[in-house]
């Protein structure tokens, strides 16, 4: 149960880190659209999409290698867990088609605001899901 609990409070702080390179991004765009520089906001996306693809994507296999069958063992309801994992394949999804976004010559501010709007939404809501469950986790230790 310690180690469960150590493993609980890794995530807990991934998910503070997460919000804070959220917030990083959506600053990032916010100059962007106040007619910010093209190369700063390639770079703040460049930083951004590596966080996700290495950093997010440890973490969120770390939660279905360790939260999810923890929960599961204590009972909690499968429709709970399943719409996590949901949210996990739509993070992807919209990494990769930022990342595509990204990688074009001649993509637009609103290609970019509506690419990272999207997934930053989705984001700070999977982050609030996630750490109902780990409350949850942390009370049944």
């Amino acid at each position: 149960m310690k180690e469960i609990a150590k493993r609980i409070d890794g995530m807990e702080k991934c998910h503070g880190d997460i919000l804070e390179k959220i917030d990083k991004i959506e600053n990032s765009l916010e100059k962007f659209r106040n007619g910010g520089n093209l190369q700063d906001m390639k770079l703040a996306l460049d930083v951004f999409l590596l966080y996700m693809k290495t950093t997010v994507s440890a973490h969120k296999k770390e939660e279905e290698e360790v939260l999810f069958p923890f929960l599961r063992s204590i009972d909690h309801p499968e429709k709970v867990i399943d719409g996590i994992l949901g949210d996990h394949e739509e993070i992807h999804r919209s990494v990769g088609m930022l990342d595509i976004i990204r990688k074009m010559d001649n993509w637009t501010r609103d290609e970019v605001e509506s690419g990272v709007r999207g997934l930053v939404e989705t984001l700070r809501e999977h982050v609030k899901s996630e750490d109902e469950l780990l409350k949850i986790a942390r009370e049944k230790l």
